[in-house]
This record gives C-alpha cells, structure tokens and sequence, in this order.
C-alpha cells in the first residue's frame, strides 16, 4: 500500500523500531495466510454467487493470453527492474540503502530502458496530486512528532486508558484505529493524520514498541473493504452494481471482526512464537 513506507518511517521516528521488509513479512505471513483462507470461504457462505461455473471465462483468458504472444522487450524489462527492486527491499537490513532510493533507481532504469517516457510520467496525475498534498502533511506530522505534540494530544485522547494493562491498551487502541476509517476516504489520509498519533497512545499505555507499531501498520490496510468509499479501488467495484451500499456495510463490518479475531488473537500467539 501507498503509505506502508510513512507507516515504516513513523514507526522508526516515534517507537524507534525498524520495519524491515522481512519483519513486516514475517508478522503478517501466518496470520495473512489464515485470513486468506477464511474470508473467502466466509464470503462465499454469506453470500451465494449465482454464477459458480468460470471455465468459460478461464477459457477466454487463456485465448486472450495466446493472442498476446510472448513477452515483449518491454515487459521484459520490467519484470527484471521490478524483481530487482523487490530485491533490493527485501535486502536492505545488509545493503541500508533507503527504499525510496531503490524505487526511484528503478524508477531511473525503466526511464533509461525506454520502458516509459517522461510524458508517462507526467500523466500519472493522481501521483502528482498525492505528492503535493500528502508531503506537507508528512512534514508536518514529523514536526508534531518531534516537539512532543503528538504525545500530548495522544495522552489526553487516551487517558481513560490509564492504568489498563498493555494488552487491554493494544486491543483498545488498535480497534479504535481500525473503525475510526469510516471517517475517511483514504487509507493514506488516515495513516497521514492518525498513525502516529496511536503508535504514542499505545506506547503511552505501556505496549511494547514492535507490537504497538505492528498491528496499527496491518490495520492501516485490512481498513479498507468496510465502506465502498474506504480506498481508491473501493468505489470502482461498487459502481459496478452488484452490491448493495446497506449490504457492503454489514459484511464490512462483519469482516472487520474477523479481521481483529485473526490479526489480535492468532496473530499475537505468532508475534511471540517468533520473538517479535
């Protein structure tokens, strides 16, 4: 997701913990891959597809597949910068090369490859419109962070909280970050403008600093399907016709239950597992 390098960079500002690649993986690969596997399925109970037989559409897929031929010099070449971009990522606790220089370098390589032109690039309006609006507000947080703001305004938010135990705090805290998103129709809005905030709140609360920046970094994305407004994508299938605004609510919601029953339950049985 878009704000998952902010989510990174906040977590290094306030907790002082490092959200590596590897780590971030690491705590989401068993609880995302249960989740994987019953939200679906879930889905699937609650409501009943009336189409259930797609071999004509993987029929027609294939076709279309063929008709493309192979892969072009083009998309050759991207899938060699990308997977090396992946790469650098993932490396990066031995190489310390910034994420933002591994993307912007692979960002250079397909300019340079003739992959896109610049002309692309500056049709990429909502790109444009998200750095210009969302850098101020990045700035600004890190200012906040920095003289203590945020800390203040998070111990006077939370301050009913005092003196519950840390996981009452984490459990709190976290679920109050995941529902406050029906009040945007942003994910990047929301990390921008509360992530840090929360992250203070619940180290304030005694949370120690990887499981207080952990979760609140896993549900500034598993947010997103509770409304048909919650993300950029949101929208598009909505308008589509299919589901109900009433419908898509109530299994939001129901989801989102399933979502903290996995990621706060399973999910901190495997956080302690594996020492984070």
């Amino acid at each position: 997701m878009a704000a998952n390098p902010l989510i990174a960079d906040f977590a290094q500002k306030i907790a002082h913990v490092d959200l590596t690649w590897g780590r971030w993986f690491a705590g989401s690969a068993v609880p995302g891959f249960l989740a994987l596997a019953i939200v679906p399925w879930l889905l699937f109970r609650l409501v009943k597809p009336e189409i259930r037989d797609t071999s004509a559409a993987r029929a027609l897929a294939r076709d279309h597949l063929a008709n493309m031929g192979p892969l072009t010099r083009d998309e050759k070449w991207l899938v060699a910068v990308m997977a090396s971009v992946m790469a650098g990522w993932i490396t990066a606790p031995w190489h310390g090369i910034p994420n933002t220089f591994v993307a912007l370098s692979g960002l250079c390589a397909l300019l340079v490859a003739r992959v896109i032109s610049w002309d692309d690039l500056l049709s990429e309006q909502r790109a444009w419109d998200a750095l210009i609006w969302f850098a101020p507000l990045v700035m600004m947080s890190d200012v906040l962070a920095e003289n203590g703001t945020i800390r203040i305004l998070s111990a006077h938010l939370f301050g009913v909280m005092k003196g519950w135990p840390w996981p009452a705090v984490m459990l709190a805290v976290v679920a109050s970050y995941c529902y406050v998103h029906y009040g945007f129709a942003s994910m990047t809005a929301q990390v921008t403008a509360l992530y840090p905030a929360f992250l203070a709140a619940a180290l304030a609360g005694g949370v120690p600093p990887m499981l207080a920046a952990l979760p609140l970094a896993y549900f500034s994305n598993l947010n997103a399907a509770m409304t048909h407004y919650g993300t950029g994508s949101a929208p598009v299938f909505f308008g589509a016709g299919y589901v109900r605004q009433g419908e898509w609510w109530k299994l939001g919601f129901l989801i989102s239950l399933v979502q903290v029953a996995i990621w706060l339950g399973v999910g901190t049985l495997w956080w302690r597992l594996i020492g984070i």
